[in-house]
């Protein structure tokens, strides 16, 4: 894929770099600004009976191939049997009627036949820097969402008093990650008025030394 998107960026200095899937893991590659990227995110989602894609590129015998297009653009989007997870693995331009030595097509099917299309498919590394991406989407989601949840609190107390609130866990909305408890109080003072704010955070004992407790 660096090789193949070496034009085409709505950003400058959005590449992907050698080694890593996005510029790091809080922008990955899915999220790049690219026109076929953009497609393949739009066409690919959780639920597989809602993907849109054009078919089967038939050229490709080795694998399953689905193609996408974005104006001149076109990619190819190999499904992993195992996880179900979707990967971009080729992309380029439709050119001269399909009949130019660089036209996509005429590159998947030269790939093909020569098994060189083998290695298009995701590195162990590739894995690994998707196992990175969706920890970092993870915890900056679950960060935002507690401070979502402070904000309200603090909305509650702005003046005075006492409101507390459920610390959610990460993953399994069955289990309680903990609990924060938020106390404002305002102190008067001859000639001085304070604002006084307690925060407690009692967390459940399995998360007590945890790194995300």
């Amino acid at each position: 894929m660096l090789d193949d998107l070496l034009s085409g960026w709505e950003a400058p200095h959005a590449q992907p770099q050698v080694g890593v899937g996005g510029l790091d893991p809080l922008s990955p590659l899915s999220e790049l600004p690219h026109p076929i990227i953009h497609k393949a995110r739009e066409s690919f989602g959780e639920d597989p009976q809602r993907d849109n894609h054009v078919g089967r590129i038939r050229s490709s015998t080795r694998f399953t191939l689905l193609e996408i297009k974005s104006g001149q653009w076109r990619g190819g989007v190999w499904i992993d049997p195992g996880t179900g997870v979707c990967w971009l693995v080729a992309a380029g331009l439709a050119k001269g009627g399909h009949k130019d030595h660089d036209d996509f097509y005429e590159r998947v099917k030269r790939a093909d036949q020569s098994g060189e299309i083998d290695r298009w498919l995701p590195t162990d590394e590739d894995r690994r820097q998707l196992r990175r991406e969706a920890a970092a989407r993870l915890l900056s989601d679950w960060e935002l969402n507690i401070q979502r949840l402070v904000l309200e609190a603090l909305r509650v107390v702005s003046e005075s008093g006492t409101t507390a609130f459920i610390l959610p866990h990460p993953t399994d909305p069955e289990k309680r990650f903990g609990e924060c408890t938020l106390t404002v109080a305002q102190v008067h003072e001859p000639d001085f008025k304070r604002e006084e704010t307690v925060v407690e955070i009692d967390l459940a004992n399995e998360f007590r030394t945890s790194n995300l407790g």
